[in-house]
């Protein structure tokens, strides 16, 4: 990685939405989903690059969270002692079968998946949750195709 200019800093950290209000977006059925993203900017290179230090969606029935559904999240720096896997997801709900002696309920589980993106959120809730949507889906869909296939690029830029 090449070295910052002289007096530029090697990474700026931009933070909003932490307050216990500051992060809610009241959805079209009366529920809501808690979105927190904290962001910097990589100076690598000439132009620097805005990345996710960390984002979490949470789905959720009261404005507390008391009645959370999910929550996915993302975390790009843990702690040596950190175990989870950089991007997981809670499901809070009851399993059929009793198989987790050690975590004992389905909602302490951190299941790996890839960094989730804010269009893959609004799909589960439109399509697996039905949550009602402002546009017809013959104009939200092809947008959030379009804009989740850009993401790739966008957050993994090549360098030349």
């Amino acid at each position: 990685m090449p070295k910052p200019k002289a007096g530029r800093p090697t990474r700026s950290d931009l933070f909003g939405g932490h307050g216990p209000g500051d992060s809610l977006v009241r959805l079209n059925n009366d529920a809501y989903l808690r979105l927190i993203v904290s962001l910097f900017l990589e100076h690598d290179g000439p132009d620097g690059y805005l990345r996710a230090g960390m984002c979490t969606y949470q789905y959720q029935f009261d404005p507390d969270g008391a009645e959370r559904v999910f929550r996915s999240e993302y975390r790009r720096d843990r702690d040596a002692g950190d175990n989870r896997p950089m991007g997981h997801l809670h499901v809070r709900g009851d399993l059929r079968t009793d198989c987790l002696p050690a975590k004992g309920t389905l909602e302490r589980v951190h299941f790996a998946c890839g960094r989730p993106t804010i269009e893959g959120v609004i799909a589960v809730l439109a399509d697996e949750f039905g949550v009602p949507t402002h546009a017809p889906e013959s104009v939200w869909r092809p947008l959030l195709r379009e804009t989740e296939q850009a993401f790739p690029r966008i957050a993994h830029p090549t360098t030349t």
